[in-house]
């Protein structure tokens, strides 16, 4: 008899494994476990898996939406500064208030009006109007 059978034969003895109706019970016990096992890890990848995509699809919709509300808000805003730089109150008294010549007056309404506008809108923390030279 070869060594790993001697150390076999011990083992199941030691484990009462000797006779059928032990060694039944035990096959049966892992004809049951091994299955059940094997099914619950296979749903357990599974699921993960499935909860992974559903997830990342949920993140990519909520990124786009943020996206494209952005996009309207920075739209918005440039449309409302295209709005109030093409305004007669400001075409006007920059047109009084240009020539070398500063006229207070137009200057004064000038300014009146963005604060105005600053008011109304608070997105904006402050209107300039700004020529050419950058003054």
């Amino acid at each position: 008899m070869l060594r790993w059978e001697q150390t076999l034969g011990r083992l199941l003895h030691l484990l009462r494994l000797d006779d059928i109706k032990p060694k039944i019970l035990v096959f049966a016990l892992f004809a049951t476990l091994i299955p059940s096992l094997t099914m619950g890890w296979l749903s357990y990848v599974q699921n993960t898996r499935v909860t992974t995509e559903k997830v990342s699809e949920e993140l990519r919709v909520a990124s786009s939406q943020v996206v494209r509300e952005l996009d309207i808000w920075i739209k918005q805003r440039v449309y409302e500064l295209r709005v109030f730089s093409s305004s007669y109150e400001v075409s006007e008294n920059l047109q009084k208030s240009r020539g070398g010549r500063a006229n207070p007056e137009a200057i004064q309404r000038l300014k009146a009006y963005l604060e105005s506008v600053s008011d109304k809108f608070p997105d904006y923390e402050e209107l300039l109007v700004i020529n050419p030279d950058g003054e």
